[in-house]
């Protein structure tokens, strides 16, 4: 057999090699096959299996599809060295999310401190402490997320005759002059532990932050009553597309 078709290999401690002619063909054929295939994919070198698990260096990846949901939890990051960041700027949900921005009464505040008194009722309750015959007024600013859709105005308040009144706006301030109102609702229930009034009926519902901006105002008349009628707090609710909001 000339020698070079002499391909020896090791099995235990005996040395064999090719029986004949045919066997040695087929050896060069496989070994042939493996680099043409090589050749027509560009490789220089191991080409990618399928199901194998391989290392693959200066690969880049275009217009993949990843058929699993990867998680950082099942990942190994190794060497990441510059990583371009993917900025989502237009994420919407599907259907509108609702949220809640609550106001307690220590945020409002009257055009006088003579008549702003705070008790405890097992929580903050503001309550106009005039007597008399005199209706008194107090704001606090609110801040919605710009675009979000205004759903419901809530009051929470105790009145404990009929003799007082309790009326909550909420307003928008146009920022060169002027107020528009939104919702309003009155204490019209005889409780004397608190209980709410909701006005679903927003006007201008979509917060525009850039023309307006957002208050509470709540009027207290004792009405000569000798009981408690006051504020708790406020609860403004409202639905929004995106996270961003």
């Amino acid at each position: 057999m000339p020698i070079s078709r002499l391909i020896t290999r090791i099995i235990g401690a005996i040395i064999d090699g090719p029986g004949d002619d045919s066997e040695f063909d087929q050896i060069i054929n496989t070994s042939n096959s493996h680099e043409t295939s090589t050749t027509q994919h560009g490789a220089t070198g191991a080409v990618v299996g399928l199901t194998n698990s391989q290392t693959l260096t200066n690969k880049t990846l275009q217009s993949c599809t990843i058929t699993s949901s990867p998680t950082a939890a099942g990942a190994t990051w190794v060497n990441l060295g510059t990583v371009t960041t993917a900025i989502f700027t237009a994420f919407n949900y599907s259907q509108p999310q609702t949220r809640y921005l609550g106001v307690d009464a220590s945020a409002l505040r009257g055009s006088t401190s003579t008549h702003d008194t705070f008790i405890s009722y097992n929580s903050v309750w503001l309550i106009n402490s005039d007597g008399a015959f005199a209706a008194h007024t107090y704001l606090a600013p609110i801040f919605l997320p710009h675009g979000a859709v205004i759903t419901q105005f809530r009051m929470y308040y105790r009145r404990e005759d009929t003799a007082s009144s309790i009326v909550a706006t909420l307003y928008r301030q146009i920022m060169l002059g002027g107020t528009e109102t939104l919702a309003s609702v009155e204490g019209l229930n005889t409780f004397g532990n608190g209980t709410f009034a909701d006005d679903d009926s927003i006007a201008n519902a979509t917060v525009d932050n850039t023309t307006y901006a957002y208050y509470i105002g709540i009027t207290i008349d004792n009405n000569n009553s000798t009981t408690d009628t006051g504020l708790s707090a406020f609860r403004v609710t409202y639905t929004v597309l995106n996270p961003l909001s």
